[in-house]
């Protein structure tokens, strides 16, 4: 029985992390085509937007992207998100939202 229990929690976290994986996939091919300037960035930011809705790693990631192209609407969007998405508990948000800030008074 034990046997059992082990065989299907291993299944179960299989397909956890097969998931997850596929949300870091689709945020760095947005990131790539953020940083590429690529014609298609926007889709792939708005398919990794929705996929990493409720991780506020990948969306601070993506807006990092947009604030070293100089982007920085862009950044302020994502680190929005990335705070709301954590319930405003994760510092790499606010972080972001203070470069923003500092690079936009620089202007």
């Amino acid at each position: 029985m034990k046997a059992i229990k082990y065989v299907v929690m291993s299944l179960v976290l299989a397909g956890f992390s097969a998931s997850a994986m596929a949300q870091e996939a689709e945020a760095k091919a947005a990131i790539d085509a953020i940083k590429s300037k690529a014609a298609n960035a926007a889709e792939l930011v708005k398919v990794a937007q929705k996929k990493n809705k409720k991780n506020p790693e990948g969306l601070i990631n993506i807006g990092r992207a947009f604030f070293e192209q100089g982007d920085t609407a862009q950044a302020h969007v994502f680190a929005d998100l990335a705070d709301n998405a954590s319930k405003h508990k994760y510092a790499p948000a606010f972080i972001l939202l203070g470069d923003v800030a500092a690079a936009e008074n620089d202007d």
